[in-house]
């Protein structure tokens, strides 16, 4: 699910994966993922938003004894009805940490075999001598920007 349909276009068509939601708001979200699952909603919800108020309603997303992943940050307070939303659908509530520096060595590592390809998430290229005319662009959501790459090349 995501707010910006090109993103979405890249998961389905580059990365294979076969049922996206673009979000229309609360309801008609959660009517579109009932729909989609049978009324069972998701095992798994990844919240990357960063956003208090996504992050607040993501439980509502969780199917019975699913798990609610929080990998974005945000500094205010997250609030959710404790009976209804997370005791007695039975739902795991984790918070993602950072990466530490082994981490980013075995990716680093899996690129480097090609065991990982980075080639579908790169979407747009530039030189450094061309950021600061691309970067305002590459900021935009119609821009279809997933990963930018800037090349350090003289």
């Amino acid at each position: 699910m995501d707010i910006n349909s090109e993103r979405l276009a890249f998961c389905r068509d580059r990365l294979k994966v076969p049922h996206t939601l673009l979000s229309r708001g609360f309801e008609a979200d959660l009517k579109a993922l009932e729909e989609l699952t049978d009324g069972r909603r998701a095992d798994v919800v990844i919240d990357a938003t960063g956003s208090a108020q996504s992050m607040s309603k993501a439980l509502d997303f969780c199917a019975f004894g699913g798990r609610l992943v929080y990998v974005g940050i945000t500094q205010q307070d997250l609030s959710f009805p404790h009976a209804p939303a997370l005791h007695r659908r039975e739902l795991t509530l984790l918070g993602s940490r950072n990466a530490l520096s082994r981490d980013f060595k075995r990716i680093i590592g899996l690129i480097e075999t090609g065991t990982l390809d980075t080639a579908p998430w790169i979407t747009h290229r530039a030189p450094f001598a061309e950021l600061i005319a691309v970067f305002p662009d590459w900021l935009k959501p119609e821009s279809g920007v997933i990963k930018a790459m800037v090349s350090l090349d003289p």
